[in-house]
């Protein structure tokens, strides 16, 4: 029991929720007997130990009789170039031999994302073996079955960057994937669902990074007369439900039926629905945008400008320019998180699911309310009609196969790949939020999501909807972020950006000189190594210098197009170190020169930034 405490000492200070759900489940004393009935220490022939497991009939091993340290060691041989992985993602942990063993070869900086099927067998590891290491370590990241494995899709396709899907090992622990068959199909299934996430992002960042990348400076201009969503904790009556307005074709259906709410919820709309409340003549709250490519057209309405907006620092700038309202940023993502902080204003953690819908229910979710109404959350067709106002089917959207999921209402109903997503995102966050918040579908058709509540929203209006509610009043007692005084410095930090661009552009004509020097050395194969050293250090300063510049955060998305062919061949073996070494010169030149051009196109964005400041 001694290593038991010592692991679970070790696990509360790195993560507390798991350490209080081991807890819960060894206080049920019969957990010890299940436990000692499947798993069995064994000791190998070298001394060390390993574990059996009896499965069915059956007795399987995790590691070798005879070496299990040896044995590790040759696995782990199978990956080339392995020090270059930036990620690693491994079903099963085991006694944590083959851990080691992968984590002596990555790089200091990888992630590693661990998934253990078991909690009972994990529980026998934590009192048999020990695990400090994969414990506290801050780049690991553990997920156990039935306790917050559901957050290990959502968790990587936050922590991982499209740009790092070449580089990321995907392994399990030997036995494993017999051991827990259909578990190890899933831990596949999901794997597949984040390289399809990764590589829609991928295919949006290079084809509209540039022009997010324009919307986050222009946007700097709308920090004066705003707030950021952690000044809205507790300003929001809990008992005031906040009904999330989405253009589904069910809306069509209840539209009018949302007449009732009207000051006595929080209605949030989406942008895409803002029309048809507006032609309706339906009173709504406020709007959330997040979307750098939204057309105007949703707005065309003379209206939409007097209405709140919550948004994100790269939304489309033509849209915040034409909103009059209070304008509250629901995330820091980039550089608007690095001038917050210079100020101890801190975002909280943004769990982003992708569209504009699941950013009103993850706002909704930080206020804090006990009731959250859905409607127009279809994700799903009906008929060939995607979207309210009898709008079809986008010829972009037709997937190479048919998708089919259950209905709000029984039966199956058509869906594509990207809904899809997001009904997995709704029903990971409504049981996030379960003991908290109550998820009541009002949509009235569409695909289910499993763990809301379903009612017609006539009958949810009655039933949650009682007390008076104007989001204005609030909003009038909230002053903005920041007074005259503090907005003045801020203000002089957004201008003092012109340095940090000059200093990139710079720091990048530097070290890219230097690189054409070595690839001219490399390729003629006459080279010195003093030389070759001497301009790899002037590489190395000049890509710190770059990255110690606030406004870098931004340049490194604008880029990404720029250095996509080169970032295909970062994981890749050389036979020699000349060949591994012109590679590398040949990115860093690449790298050089896309940040240089950069810099040199932001500049007269920031400049018409700053005289709007």
């Amino acid at each position: 029991m001694k290593l038991l405490d010592y692991n679970l000492e070790k696990l509360k200070s790195k993560n507390e929720y798991l350490y209080d759900c081991i807890n819960t489940i060894l206080a049920d004393q019969r957990i010890y007997d299940e436990i000692s009935n499947k798993f069995f220490v064994i000791e190998t022939k070298n001394g060390s130990k390993t574990i059996e497991c009896l499965s069915g009939h059956n007795k399987i091993r995790l590691n070798s009789m005879y070496n299990p340290e040896r044995e590790a060691q040759k696995w782990v041989i199978n990956f080339n170039n392995i020090s270059n992985y930036t990620s690693v993602a491994m079903f099963g942990i085991g006694n944590g031999v083959f851990y080691n063993a992968l984590k002596e070869k990555l790089n200091l900086h990888a992630d590693i994302f661990l998934y253990e099927p078991d909690v009972k067998l994990f529980i026998f590891c934590l009192a048999n073996f020990d695990l400090s290491d994969i414990l506290c370590n801050d780049k690991v990241f553990l997920y156990i079955d039935g306790i917050n494995g559901d957050r290990f899709l959502e968790d990587m396709s936050e922590k991982i960057n499209w740009a790092m899907l070449s580089t990321q090992l995907e392994c399990f622990h030997p036995a494993y994937d017999k051991l827990y068959k259909e578990k190890y199909f899933k831990f596949e299934y999901e794997l597949e669902e984040f390289r399809n996430i990764m590589i829609a992002r991928k295919n949006t960042s290079l084809l509209y990074a540039k022009k997010f990348t324009v919307n986050a400076l222009k946007n700097l201009r709308f920090i004066k007369e705003s707030n950021y969503i952690s000044e809205l904790k507790g300003k929001i009556d809990k008992d005031v439900p906040v009904i999330i307005v989405s253009a589904g074709p069910s809306l069509d259906k209840n539209i009018n039926i949302l007449r009732k709410a009207e000051g006595k919820a929080f209605i949030l709309t989406v942008d895409t629905a803002v029309k048809y409340l507006l032609a309706n003549d339906i009173k709504f709250d406020a709007i959330v945008t997040v979307d750098g490519r939204k057309s105007l057209k949703h707005f065309n309405d003379d209206r939409c400008s007097r209405y709140p907006l919550f948004t994100v620092p790269d939304a489309k700038s033509d849209v915040l320019e034409k909103n009059h309202s209070r304008k509250i940023w629901i995330n820091g993502t980039g550089y608007l998180q690095v001038l917050y902080e210079k100020y101890n204003l801190k975002f909280p953690k943004y769990i982003s699911g992708g569209s504009v819908a699941t950013a009103a229910f993850w706002i909704s979710e930080i206020l804090g309310v006990k009731k959250i109404i859905l409607v127009g959350q279809d994700l799903s067709y009906d008929g060939e009609m995607a979207h309210a106002g009898k709008i079809k089917q986008n010829a972009e959207w037709k997937d190479s196969r048919e998708i089919y999921v259950e209905g709000l209402y029984g039966g199956r109903v058509k869906t594509r790949a990207d809904w899809l997503n997001f009904i997995n995102w709704f029903e990971n966050a409504v049981e996030r939020v379960k003991g908290k918040t109550d998820v009541i579908d009002a949509t009235e058709g569409g695909a289910k999501i499993a763990g809301t509540l379903i009612m017609p929203l006539r009958d949810a209006i009655e039933r949650y909807c009682n007390k008076e509610f104007k989001f204005s009043e609030i909003l009038k007692e909230l002053p903005v972020t920041f007074d005259e005084r503090v907005y003045t410095k801020l203000c002089n930090d957004i201008s003092g950006i012109k340095n940090g661009l000059a200093e990139i552009s710079k720091a990048a004509k530097k070290g890219s000189m230097s690189a054409r020097d070595n690839i001219d050395m490399l390729k003629n194969k006459k080279y010195l190594p003093d030389k070759l050293n001497r301009n790899q250090e002037i590489m190395v300063q000049s890509q710190k210098q770059i990255q110690n510049q606030d406004i870098y955060i931004l340049l490194d998305e604008y880029i990404s197009a720029d250095i996509e062919e080169r970032l295909s061949t970062v994981g890749e073996h050389y036979d020699n170190v000349r060949d591994e070494l012109l590679e590398k010169s040949i990115n860093s030149k690449v790298l050089f020169d896309a940040l240089e051009k950069a810099a040199n196109e932001l500049l007269p964005v920031l400049e018409d930034t700053i005289k709007h400041l």
